[in-house]
């Protein structure tokens, strides 16, 4: 169930001038995001994997999607790109990315994302904090970059 301002929220913002991007935020069981990175052969410690598909199309173009991960990668986060046939990888017919299909919306007028973050290192308590502040100056200089190319 979504809170009932929520839908409204964001269709103030992908309704306006200019194209929008949208990020979903959120979570992985860190078992389930251990069994992704075996699954896609990564040897590297993943702390969030990054969704961006529909059944038939992306969600969001591959800058977007590059920016995004080295923005995470200078702010101490690592990311990486959600297998697509994966529950996280955005493709699902019911989840986040496909609001947008399923409302008429097209890849020229919004892009979505669908980060999903694991617990340790970001959403445990003690690590709360820092991580937010990390996530927040990532997405910020990534919102800066948008704005820069008009």
């Amino acid at each position: 169930m979504t809170h009932s301002k929520f839908i409204p929220a964001i269709r103030k913002v992908v309704d306006a001038p200019g194209r929008a991007l949208v990020v979903w935020v959120h979570g992985i069981d860190d078992d389930n995001l251990k069994n992704e990175i075996v699954e896609m052969g990564i040897k590297d410690d993943v702390q969030c994997l990054i969704g961006y598909g529909q059944p038939d199309r992306p969600t969001a173009n591959e800058k977007t999607i590059d920016d995004l991960i080295n923005l995470f990668k200078a702010n101490a986060i690592n990311a990486h790109v959600a297998r697509g046939s994966s529950n996280y990888g955005g493709k699902s017919i019911r989840y986040m990315n496909q609001w947008f299909r399923l409302n008429g919306y097209k890849l020229t007028d919004v892009e979505s994302v669908q980060l999903e973050f694991g617990l340790n290192g970001i959403r445990r308590s003690e690590d709360m904090d820092k991580a937010s502040e990390n996530i927040s100056n990532a997405l910020s200089a990534l919102n800066e970059t948008r704005s820069d190319k008009g």
